[in-house]
Formats: C-alpha cells, structure tokens, sequence
C-alpha cells in the first residue's frame, strides 16, 4: 500500500467549490422548506435511544480562510452552499456558519421575493 502524504497546499481537503451566488437569488422559501421537512426527523432522532443521522457538510474552503474579511462574500458562499446541498439527500440541513465573517449583520443582505429584507438566519 503506498503512503499516503497530507498535502499542505489544499486549504481545506474537503471542502466545497463553490461559485459566490447573488445573494438577492437565495430562495430562502426553498430554503426553510427544506430545513423544515427535515426537523421532525431531527426530533425523531434526538428523542431515540439508538440510531443514525446522516449530515453532508456543505464547507466552503474560502469562508475559512481570505472569504471571512469580506461579510458579503462570505454570505455568497454560504449561500450558493446551501442551495447545493438541498441537491443531496441528507437527515440535517445545512447551515450558515456565522462566526466566519458573518454574525447577525447579512440579516438586510437577503431580501424574499417580494423585495424586503429578511434574515437568512430566520
């Protein structure tokens, strides 16, 4: 078997590729659709005595290294993100990771369909 070597010039291995998207198009409706087709079996798991919940991670190497300096381009790769990651079925939802150049100010940065601002974190 050959030796495997960690390659110290990948970011981050396992992360995600991600183009920034704009972040007016996140469909946050899609969104907590999504989330919230999950939840019960979330709750379902958390109440059980045994069992398996599967979580496809969603990382973006840039929101972890330069991406977290700019808060708006951070919140564009999250968000193309968690567009991706409903693609792929899994037992828990995505999520932004807001101690990466986040926080609560990307609340006036995502507006719904009808044009007014709202919280992604809602």
């Amino acid at each position: 078997m050959a030796e495997k070597e960690f390659d110290s010039q990948v970011a981050d291995a396992q992360g995600t590729e991600m183009e920034p998207m704009d972040i007016d198009k996140f469909d946050i409706a899609k969104y907590q659709d999504y989330e919230t087709s999950l939840l019960e079996g979330n709750h379902r798991f958390w109440e059980a005595d045994s069992g398996v919940a599967v979580y496809r991670r969603f990382r973006v190497p840039q929101v972890f290294t330069h991406g977290c300096r700019d808060m708006e381009y951070s919140l564009a790769l999250q968000l193309a993100a968690l567009t991706e990651s409903m693609k792929y079925e899994a037992d828990i939802a995505n999520f932004l990771e807001p101690w990466y150049g986040l926080g609560l100010p990307p609340a006036p940065l995502v507006s719904n369909t009808n044009g007014s601002r709202v919280s992604p974190l809602l």
